[in-house]
Order: C-alpha cells, then sequence, then structure tokens
C-alpha cells in the first residue's frame, strides 16, 4: 500500500478515497531470467493460456496490492493546491485525512500525505483491529458552532470510539494505537501511529514509509 501511494504521489495524483472496498490483492506469477532480469505476469492470465510452468524453480508467486476506484482522484501540482471539496466522500470519511476533512473551501491544502493516512486506517482492516473512528452525527453535535458559516457536512465531525466525542483536531495517535494487539510488534505498532497522526509534519512521507517498513521485515 505504501509503495502504491508512493507511485502516484510520484505523479502528483491524490487518490482521495483509500478504503476497503478500493483495495484488491492480485497474484502475479514472477521469472527469474538467467541474466538476473525478472518477468512479471499476472497469474489468471498464465492460466489462460498456459505460457510458464508455476511448477518451474524460477518461477515463484507474489502478491500485489491494486488500487482501483480513481474516481475521486486528482491531480496536484506539487501535491498543494485549493481546497474544492471534491475530496471528501459524504458516504465513506472515515479513511479520510484530518487536513482534507478539516479544509475550508477555497484555502491551500497540504495533500502530500493524505492518502498515507488512509493507509494507516487501513491498517487497522489489515490487523483484524476495529476501526479507530466513528461518525458523528448532527444530531450530536452543533456543527455551526464548529464551522460557522463555512461548515461541512455532519460527515467531518469524528470521535475517538473511546466513547468521548471528539473532533480530529483533538484525538491522540498514541491512546488509538493502544487497541491493537500485543501480538503486534512494537515497531509495527509506531508505525501505524505515525501514519495516523493528526499533525501531518509527524506523519513521514510515503518514501520514508516504504524505507521505514522495509527495515520492520
Amino acid at each position: 500500500m505504501c509503495q502504491a501511494v508512493e507511485h502516484i504521489g510520484k505523479s502528483n495524483v491524490f487518490h482521495g478515497d483509500l478504503n476497503p472496498k478500493n483495495i484488491m490483492v492480485d497474484e502475479m506469477l514472477v521469472k527469474k531470467h538467467k541474466d538476473g532480469t525478472l518477468e512479471f505476469r499476472t497469474k489468471h492470465l498464465n492460466k489462460e493460456n498456459n505460457v510458464w510452468d508455476e511448477e518451474d524453480d524460477n518461477v515463484e508467486t507474489r502478491y500485489y496490492v491494486v488500487i482501483n476506484d480513481f474516481g475521486r482522484a486528482e491531480i496536484i501540482e506539487n501535491m498543494k493546491d485549493t481546497f474544492k471539496g471534491e475530496s471528501i466522500d459524504e458516504e465513506n470519511p472515515l479513511y479520510t485525512a484530518p487536513e482534507v476533512l478539516n479544509a475550508r473551501l477555497k484555502r491551500a491544502v497540504d495533500y502530500s500525505k493524505a492518502d498515507l493516512f488512509s493507509v494507516g486506517c487501513l491498517a487497522f482492516n489489515f490487523m483484524n483491529v476495529p476501526h479507530p473512528f466513528e461518525e458523528i452525527t448532527t444530531d450530536d453535535v452543533d456543527l455551526n458552532e464548529v464551522f460557522g458559516s463555512e461548515k461541512l457536512s455532519s460527515t467531518a465531525y469524528m470521535s475517538t470510539k473511546s466513547g468521548k466525542v471528539k473532533h480530529r483536531e483533538y484525538y491522540s495517535a498514541i491512546d488509538i494505537c493502544k487497541s491493537i494487539p500485543k501480538k503486534y510488534s512494537s515497531r509495527l505498532k509506531h508505525f501505524v501511529q505515525s501514519l495516523i497522526e493528526m499533525d501531518i509534519s509527524k506523519r513521514p512521507t510515503p518514501s520514508e514509509a516504504v524505507r521505514q517498513l522495509k527495515l520492520l521485515k
């Protein structure tokens, strides 16, 4: 996931809607040739065409993450742009970065680490841990008091699942990550914590995240 975000980020693409519905895992066959080069082929196409013998010692199966649905994606020069509101999925906001949720219309937003926040939320799904945020409706809070005339939809107001209502502006990534089971290493826990930090300066860049993950192996 981090490699995928790094890849699209290098092309100044902000996906803006990374959630479980838009993530797939595909099987790829990798064949190593005598000169050391690698050749890739999707497993289902290989079965249809019977090109490679999957029992060959030089052929192995690898799993790759595939990102779908770029309907909300934007090409953003230097990953910074004026917020227009299209990046918020009001039906599924729980994976949207706080800097996007809390943005005001026609004001500059730094999108460079927003997709990584979504990856951090997805990590809870991967670990089979309940999502750290939940939606708070207009019945729970007066949005006029929070946003005034520039208020966003009710989906922009979140809480942690501790039971206490909080705007995303006030949550603690450290406290949220306490729900991660002890069977996962503290290094992985700290990595996930860094991805969902409210302060984007505390989040790694996509390239830094890829390097940190390699050290976790």
